[in-house]
C-alpha cells in the first residue's frame, strides 16, 4: 500500500533518521530511496525548494 501511494510517503524513527520511503517519495525530493533511507530528517535536506544563498 506505501509504495503504491501517490502521495510521498517517508517513516522515521525516534531519532528522526528515515527508515522507509516510497517512490512518491523519491520523487517529491528528487532523490532515491536509497540516498533518504538512513538520512537524518532535517527540514534543509529534504526541502523541495532550493536553499536560498546568504
Amino acid at each position: 500500500m506505501v509504495e503504491a501511494s501517490a502521495d510521498g510517503i517517508v517513516a522515521v524513527d525516534e531519532r528522526g533518521i528515515i527508515r522507509l520511503a516510497n517512490p512518491a517519495a523519491e520523487m517529491l525530493f528528487a532523490r532515491s530511496t536509497g540516498d533518504l533511507v538512513g538520512s537524518t530528517l532535517g527540514a534543509r535536506r529534504l526541502s523541495t525548494k532550493p536553499a536560498r544563498s546568504t
